[in-house]
Order: structure tokens, then C-alpha cells, then sequence
């Protein structure tokens, strides 16, 4: 008899390996159940253990019946109270409760739990506690933003804040359901036959983009962007040195000095991913960015959130565009598949059925360049359409109001606005190649692009970068940059330079337009704006 094939053999030795020490265990860790998974998997008629807090109580003649949330859903569970059970239970109060789950005869959900025991973990003074039962608008709620994840719209948007997270990830890297299909068809002809697969090239990718998450540095010595809105970054026993140097007699160490030199907190991770995009092809890093931004307005934060991505061997800017609305629509899709409830909830007054967002993930974006966005807003200002405050010009940046009335008024849906004049973007982006290479030229364009959506504005910001070193040097010596400080970054194209574009989603601004929401503020756990740092 002959010997089993390698193939055979390996598989063989796979299946003695323990279950225990090698397959994923997925029963519940945690004793405490969450109510998600209560109402989800357990049959009616079971004595079940929910626990969470009282989002209100309404006392009956003979009955009570108190919502109970523990965050996990929309909903949270119904408890049936008798007199007894529902004594000292106010709105905030923390409880766990025992009892059998039963089908509810209310018409808002389809299973209740009829408590048997009640313990309190908890005290709530309902007459202190911040969050009564009544609405309370978002600037109060900002100002409690410590409890105001116990609210429903609270706690909705950061369930949303996760599965939007995840739908980004689960596009960049996660393994699909394709995968899995292949590898049991593999699995199924190693057991049936002694044949050695010699080709994979049928065999689909774990990943479904194949990129590798990257963790790019808070610390930096460059402001990519080159806005001047940075923090610097200061340890605290040189700050009071320098505070108190009016009573030493020795001069205060320069605050540089930790470092070597100045360091600031990231403005971007662009640059250090592309350190990583040419040896890896593709990177994305999903993190926390920092700007001293001193605007009050609804779309900017001192701290938010970037997921940025650089890809190596992008060869035109239409494959660029493709990359950034496929992850926008693949996010968007998730978000409508394991949120709807919670999307639902804050549009149900302007679109209950989600029917934007579900165009936005299956049309494609409108694409036009920056010259035609130009002669767009011009035409519809002479027409009397709309009067904007700052006029459209050529050579001019996009203000606000443009890129509103581009999304929303003459497109009604996401658009790509591309090919920028080259004074208005970074140096790093590439310039394209209709342009005669001129240092001074007026006209010259970049490989470039910004998405807009409705009611937003600006969402993503993407391009080419310049991978031609000649090119490269020329664009930092007219941004008056010392290249000797950035030779790491021009070594990049030095050695084995390949053509490569990136792209960076502002997270909060891409919940704004999920959610509906006005104020990136409401989308933060604890935002931070100029003059406000609470907790």
C-alpha cells in the first residue's frame, strides 16, 4: 500500500490535533449574558438573567413594567414587574433581574421578561439623576457626555461607530465567506483523492483586499498636510522648567530637547504609510489624528479619527477613485445590514427606509474634475439658482458652501471633484502628466481628488503621490521645506520608486452622513474643540 500523499498526511495530522487548544471557543465567556444575545438565542419559556440600567418605569394599578438597557441593542428588554419588584426602581437605576422569557403581548416588541427576582446594583436619586424621561437636546447632552451613552441616541451611535469600524476592516482584510467555501472544497479532494494541488491561482484570498493594517506613530517631526495646525508635544517636567525659569538662574532647557527636536502630535499617518506601502504593496491604518484646529464649526475636532490607506503600483487616478468608493459603499452596506434599527432611528423623520444611503452604496459616484466643478457653480449662480457668499473661481480652493451645493443641490449624491490646481493641495501629490513640469505654471493640476457627500461636504481626500524624484524636490524647494529633513522620504524614490496613491476617510464625518446627524460632537464619546478637554 502506498503512502498517503503529503497533502494527506498533513491533513491527517490536523485532525489529531486537540479541539480544545486549537479551535475557537465560541460560548459565552462572560457569565453575564447581554440582552442582544437573551433575546436572540434563548427559547421561550426560559429562565434567563438579563442585567443594565432602567431607562424608565411606568407603575400600573396592578402591574409595572420597566425598559432595562444594557447598550447592547435599540430596544433594550421589557421587564413585568409586580408592586413589590418595582419599589425604589428609577430611570438610571442599575438592577439585575431573573425571570422567564415570554412572548409579549405589547405591539413594540415580540418577547418580554416576566421578572421573578429583582436586585438593585445600583441606587439612582431620579430626582438628581441628569437624564429624566423626556427628550433632551444634543447640546445638553454634550454637556453630560459622560452619561449620555444611556440614552438611546447615545448609545446608537457608538453601536453604529463599531460596525461602521468593522465594515472598514472587514473590506481592507477579513476573511470572506468565498474563502471559506474554497477551503472546504480543498479539504473535500484531499480527503477523496492522493493528488497534490500544484496551482492556487483558483484559490480565492483570506483577504478580501489583501492590505495589512498598519500602526503608523502619535508622535511625529513633519506635518504632512503643511497646515501649521499642530500640537507640540512637551513633557511636562520641561514645561514647568520652562514656567519657572523666571526664578532659576540658569536658562530653561529647550522644550526640544526629549526629542532632539521639535515633535508634534500626527496630523496624518500618510507618510509613514507610505514607508510601509513600498515594501508591503498595500497598508491601511485606522487611528487618531490631531489638528489645532481653532474653528467653532460643525465639522472639525481637535481629535477624530483617520482610516487611511496607501497602495503601491496604482498606475492612474480612475483606479484610485475605484478603491475609495468601493470601501465607502462595502462600509456602507454593512452598516445597513447589522445596524438598520439604529440608522433607522435617526432618520425616521427624513428617511426612515434608508433610502439614500441604499442608493449611496449601490450607484456609482459622480465623478467630474475641479475645472468642470468651476464652470458648474458658475452656471448656477448666473442662473439665480443659488448665491453663494465666496464666488467660484479658478485658483481658488472649494469653500463649504461649494462643495454643499455640488453634493447635495446638483448632484444629490456622493461626487468625486478631481484634478486640482496644483497651488491648492500638498507636495507630495503627483502632478499630472498633461502638465509641462513648470515650477510657476498657474495651471498645473495634480492627480487629485475629494469626495463630497450630501450634506457634508468633503469626506475623503485622496491622490497620486509623486514618485518622480526630480518632480518630488522641485514641489518641496517651491514649499520652502528643507529636504535634508525629509531625506527619508525622498530615499523612497531614490531606491526603487514605484508609482503609488493613498486616500484618508474623516471617520466622524462619515458617521455625520450615515447618521444624519448636523455636529461631528455628537459622534465622539468625549470630543474635543478648541476651549473644551472635559474628562
Amino acid at each position: 500500500m502506498l503512502p498517503p500523499s503529503p497533502p494527506l498526511r498533513v491533513f491527517q495530522k490536523l485532525l489529531t490535533i486537540s479541539p480544545r487548544r486549537y479551535i475557537t471557543d465560541k460560548r459565552q465567556i462572560l457569565s453575564a449574558q447581554t440582552i442582544t444575545h437573551v433575546l436572540k438565542h434563548t427559547p421561550l419559556d426560559s429562565r434567563v438573567t438579563v442585567h443594565g440600567w432602567v431607562r424608565s418605569v411606568r407603575v400600573q394599578k396592578r402591574v409595572s413594567f420597566a425598559n432595562v438597557s444594557d447598550g447592547s441593542n435599540a430596544a433594550g428588554i421589557q421587564a413585568v414587574l409586580n408592586e413589590e419588584q418595582a419599589k425604589g426602581l428609577t430611570t438610571g437605576t442599575s438592577v439585575r433581574m431573573e425571570g422567564i422569557l415570554v412572548e409579549s403581548h405589547g405591539k413594540k416588541q415580540a418577547r418580554e421578561l416576566q421578572a421573578q427576582e429583582v436586585t438593585v446594583l445600583g441606587n439612582c436619586d431620579g430626582e438628581k439623576y441628569p437624564l429624566q424621561k423626556k427628550y433632551h437636546g444634543w447640546e445638553f447632552l454634550r454637556e453630560n457626555a459622560h452619561l449620555r451613552t444611556r440614552t438611546n441616541s447615545g448609545a446608537a451611535i457608538m453601536r453604529i461607530r463599531n460596525a461602521a469600524a468593522r465594515g472598514f476592516q472587514k473590506f481592507f482584510e477579513v476573511c470572506s465567506w468565498h474563502a471559506f467555501l474554497n477551503a472546504f472544497l480543498l479539504i473535500f479532494l484531499l480527503l477523496r483523492t492522493c493528488f497534490i494541488v500544484r496551482s492556487s491561482s483558483s484559490i480565492i484570498s483570506p483577504q478580501e483586499q489583501e492590505f495589512i493594517n498598519v500602526h503608523t506613530p502619535i508622535f511625529t517631526s513633519h506635518d504632512c498636510e503643511d497646515g501649521g495646525e499642530v500640537f507640540q508635544a512637551i513633557p511636562a517636567s520641561l514645561s514647568a522648567s520652562v514656567i519657572s525659569s523666571g526664578t532659576s538662574t540658569s536658562p530653561p532647557p529647550a522644550p526640544s530637547e526629549f526629542f532632539g527636536k521639535p515633535v508634534y502630535l500626527t496630523v496624518s499617518g500618510q507618510l509613514h504609510a507610505e514607508i510601509l506601502a513600498s515594501a508591503l504593496s498595500r497598508v491601511y491604518t485606522f487611528g487618531p489624528v490631531f489638528r489645532a484646529e481653532p474653528s467653532q464649526t460643525s465639522r472639525h475636532l481637535a481629535e477624530f479619527w483617520m482610516l487611511e490607506a496607501e497602495a503601491a503600483f496604482i498606475y492612474s487616478l480612475s483606479q484610485l477613485l475605484d478603491l475609495i468608493e468601493a470601501s465607502i459603499q462595502s462600509a456602507t452596506h454593512y452598516l445597513l445590514q447589522t445596524c438598520e434599527a439604529d440608522l433607522a432611528f435617526f432618520n425616521q423623520s427624513t428617511d426612515p427606509d434608508l433610502n439614500h444611503l441604499r442608493s449611496s452604496a449601490e450607484k456609482p459616484f459622480v465623478r467630474m474634475s475641479y475645472t468642470e466643478a468651476i464652470s458648474v457653480l458658475g452656471r448656477a449662480q448666473q442662473a439665480g439658482k443659488v448665491q453663494f457668499d465666496f464666488p467660484a473661481h479658478w485658483g481658488l480652493p472649494l469653500q463649504s458652501e461649494h462643495e454643499r451645493y455640488l453634493a447635495s443641490d446638483h448632484c444629490a449624491h456622493p461626487v468625486f471633484v478631481t484634478d486640482y490646481p496644483r497651488n491648492l493641495k500638498p507636495f507630495y501629490m503627483r502632478a499630472n502628466d498633461g502638465s509641462d513640469g513648470v515650477d510657476d505654471d498657474p495651471r498645473e493640476t495634480v492627480a487629485c481628488t475629494d469626495l463630497l457627500v450630501p450634506g457634508i461636504g468633503e469626506l475623503v481626500g485622496g491622490s497620486l503621490r509623486e514618485e518622480r524624484l526630480d518632480r518630488l524636490e522641485r514641489q518641496m524647494r517651491a514649499a520652502g521645506m528643507d529636504l535634508d529633513e525629509y531625506a527619508w522620504y525622498l530615499d523612497l524614490r531614490r531606491y526603487g520608486t514605484v508609482p503609488h496613491g493613498g486616500f484618508g476617510v474623516g471617520f466622524e464625518r462619515f458617521l455625520i452622513y450615515i447618521t444624519g446627524l448636523e455636529n461631528v460632537r455628537e459622534v465622539v464619546a468625549c470630543p474635543r474643540w478648541v476651549g473644551n478637554c472635559r474628562f
